[in-house]
């Protein structure tokens, strides 16, 4: 029906209140629209324009092929484009591997291999790195989370599935005390 349409862009939401299959940022944005959620020095977003904003991203990533426990590897710094992936991914029904960009090639590698991720979404500034891990991991789709991403045409997003207790929703690395990422 109707109401239970996923959000679109810039129109009306339904009422997500009460129903568990919405995930917490488009919860917010039907609750508190023009609330600030997420402040940088170059930008204030509301729970609206972020749960947009994530939406958009989600439709791209789902036309890359991303569905539901699928794993997306994140090797970015933080920021608002990370914010809005992180948001993306759930709304996707998808895993979030963060992976720590002070780690080296050889050590992003290995994780990636671990993670077993569908796509891996990096910052430009990495791209060097990035390549070094792509030619020898030629199977694994890279893809730079800012231009080449906006490029990605928008692809149709599935009825969120209701909440799994038991499904991961993100998947990090520490290196404790052995100072190996694991």
């Amino acid at each position: 029906s109707a109401s239970s349409a996923p959000p679109r862009g810039p129109v009306a939401m339904p009422d997500p209140l009460n129903r568990p299959e919405w995930p917490w940022l488009w919860e917010r944005a039907v609750r508190d629209p023009a609330a600030l959620a997420i402040k940088t020095d170059a930008v204030a977003l509301s729970f609206r324009k972020l749960a947009d904003q994530a939406e958009a991203l989600a439709s791209r990533l789902a036309r890359l092929g991303a569905r539901r426990a699928d794993r997306i590897a994140l090797v970015m710094d933080s920021s608002l484009r990370m914010v809005e992936l992180i948001h993306a991914s759930q709304r996707c029904g998808a895993t979030l591997v963060a992976i720590n960009t002070r780690l080296s090639a050889g050590e992003i590698e290995a994780l990636l291999i671990d993670a077993e991720p569908r796509l891996v979404l990096y910052d430009a500034r990495l791209a060097d790195t990035i390549e070094k891990i792509r030619i020898r991991m030629p199977a694994l789709r890279f893809i730079e989370a800012q231009r080449e991403l906006d490029t990605v045409p928008a692809g149709s997003l599935p009825k969120p599935c209701a909440f799994d207790p038991n499904s991961i929703h993100t998947i990090l690395y520490t290196s404790g005390t052995t100072g190996r990422p694991k």
